[in-house]
Parts: structure tokens; sequence; C-alpha cells
């Protein structure tokens, strides 16, 4: 082979490699936790949404028998009126019924990739849940890990959840993790039907219940004009 015809092909040769190792780089990225950061939006209190949908959760660990865990728990994190909270396993079936297994594929894909909805997706989802605002969760983390001492084990759960109004302008944002660890043997135990196992509620319980009360603070209607 001629160096005038070897050279387009060494080029395309590094241009595969390159996009093979962007490839990777993006798996991997999709599998690792984001850094953590808790951000809330300066005038939070000046965006009213009526109803808010708990998207269901997408998980990069732990697979999907755990996201219906993740989900009830965050719903119960939250306060107000239970009807200003649409639960995930209602949001599932009208983003199916909105725009089939497209729309509900969208919302993931922005879940997993970004941790949230973005402005391209949320109009959409917005409109065929019928609310003003979207709760996203994507599960980071699940799993056990060897604790301390030779005894204990460690229920280890990391999240990232954001809140963004109808047009897909984010509201709120956090990501971090929780331990749980213990010397007993809580893997199979759980205080109500359908519960997480104890080590790993007890973990994402310290998560969402921070987190709950930041979100039900966005006002479900706008303040009463003064002076009435």
């Amino acid at each position: 082979m001629s160096l005038r015809s070897f050279v387009p092909v060494a080029r395309s040769a590094r241009a595969l490699l390159l996009l093979a190792g962007l490839a990777c780089l993006g798996t991997a990225h999709a599998a690792k936790p984001e850094p953590v950061r808790n951000w809330t939006h300066p005038s939070l209190d000046q965006f009213v949404l009526a109803k808010i949908a708990i998207l269901p959760a997408v998980p990069v660990e732990g697979g999907l028998d755990i996201c219906p865990f993740v989900e009830k728990r965050w719903l119960s994190a939250t306060s107000g009126p239970r009807m200003r909270w649409l639960p995930a396993v209602l949001s599932r079936e009208r983003l199916k019924s909105g725009g089939g297994d497209s729309l509900l594929r969208r919302v993931a894909l922005d879940v997993l990739r970004n941790g949230r909805v973005d402005s391209t997706t949320a109009p959409a989802a917005a409109r065929a849940l019928g609310v003003r605002g979207l709760l996203s969760i994507r599960i980071d983390l699940w799993r056990h890990e060897d604790g301390k001492s030779e005894d204990r084990t460690r229920a280890v759960v990391a999240l990232t959840s954001s809140l963004v109004d109808s047009s897909g302008a984010l509201l709120w944002t956090a990501a971090d993790r929780s331990v749980y660890e213990t010397s007993e043997n809580l893997s199979q135990l759980t205080s109500e039907f359908g519960q997480a196992p104890a080590d790993f509620d007890s973990a994402l319980v310290n998560l969402v219940g921070r987190w709950g009360s930041i979100v039900s603070s966005v006002p479900a209607s706008a303040p009463a004009p003064k002076g009435l």
C-alpha cells in the first residue's frame, strides 16, 4: 500500500477508535452516579404547580423490580393534598395511553441521560398526564457492601431526582447517596407489603425524607390578591 493511500485508512481507523472510546465513556457515565449536588431555583416559591406527577423511576442499578419501592417512598415523602400528587403507577399508564410506548421511552431516556425530563419532552409528557410539574427519579446505586467490621453490611442507595415544570424549566435537582449499616440480617425484612428490604428502605427514607419537603414547598395555587 502506498503512503498516499495509507493516510486516509489510518485516519478512518483513528476515527473509529475515537468513536468506540466515546461510546465506552458514555456507557460508563450512564452507569456512574453524578457528583453530589443540590440546587433549588431561587424563585421556587413563585412557580405554581397545582398538580405534580411522580414519573416512573429509571434504574441504572438494581433493576426494574426495585422501582415500585422507590416510587412509593417518594410519594410518602411528599406533603399536602394527596390529589396534588399523581403516583408513578398512574403516570406510567397515562404516558402509555397518551403517547404509546414511545413517549414513555422518551421520558425514561431523558431521565437516564440527564437525571430529568428536558424541554423537548416535558410539554408532551405534562399534557398526557394533565399536570404542571414532573418529578423524576433515577436510581444510581442500589447495592450491598461490606461494613467497616467483619460482621456488618451496608445497604447503599444513591438517587438523582429533579423537578421541572411543564415547559421543562428546572426548578430543583439533587443527587446524593445514603448508607445504612447494620449487623443484623435485614435484607429479607419488610414493615409493609411492597416495601423494600428494611436496610435498603432505611437508606432510602434518609434521602427522600430530606427532599420531600423541598418539592412539597412549591405553591399549589397562586396567592390571593392583597386587600381582598
